[in-house]
């Protein structure tokens, strides 16, 4: 973190695997001491992103995986991704808000969608999303500990294909027109389909900590 204003160039990976996230140009989100309930957080103001150092990242999130975050999306105007992995059509996207829906792609981006929509207006406010799900079996959204939507869903074949980076804030920093706006607090990937005991546990002590 840089002097005031106290801009967030990096984001180290508390796992020990060496995931870090950086800012790849001058488009930097600032560190708020008390973005998100009175904890720090980082601001995205629609073009700030951080991409993993990590060119197939993508690999800890296909075949099976579940990812965790905390955000406070603001009102939104435009479709907003809080977190990215893509390489043309094929991607894991926890995508939340984006209009009136929230969905989650885990491979291509047709038929391997699950959606819910939250009716005319964006999901704002302080949000925990939690993203369980296997290719080609079932995949699960939560918002703060509660199944938004869910689906079994083929197994294309297509997705480890697909060694690409991480991005926080932007899909993956390469212009294709969806950002975040926002603050987001916390990111914790595993690179295995937790069982409901497993995620339930971890999104109580996010609602504790948040």
């Amino acid at each position: 973190i840089t002097a005031a204003p106290p801009y967030v160039l990096q984001w180290n990976d508390k796992s020990g695997n060496g995931e870090t996230l950086a800012s790849p140009s001058s488009y930097t989100p600032a560190f708020l001491s008390s973005g998100i309930n009175g904890l720090g957080s980082l601001q995205f103001s629609g073009n700030q992103y951080l991409l993993s150092n990590d060119a197939s990242f993508s690999r800890l999130l296909l075949p099976a995986s579940t990812v965790f975050i905390v955000q406070n999306a603001a009102n939104l105007t435009q479709a907003s991704t809080s977190f990215f992995s893509q390489s043309g059509s094929l991607r894991y996207n926890m995508h939340l808000p984006w209009q009136s829906w929230v969905y989650l792609d885990f491979g291509d981006i047709g038929g391997n969608r699950i959606s819910v929509s939250t009716g005319s207006a964006p999901v704002v406010g302080s949000h925990i999303f939690t993203a369980v799900g296997t290719e080609g079996g079932n995949r699960i959204l939560n918002d703060d500990g509660a199944t938004i939507a869910s689906g079994s869903l083929p197994n294309t074949g297509e997705t480890f294909s697909c060694p690409v980076s991480i991005a926080v804030g932007q899909t993956c920093g390469n212009g294709f027109g969806s950002y975040f706006t926002g603050t987001i607090g916390e990111v914790i990937v595993y690179n295995a389909a937790l069982s409901q005991a497993s995620y339930q546990t971890i999104e109580g002590a996010l609602a504790c900590k948040w």
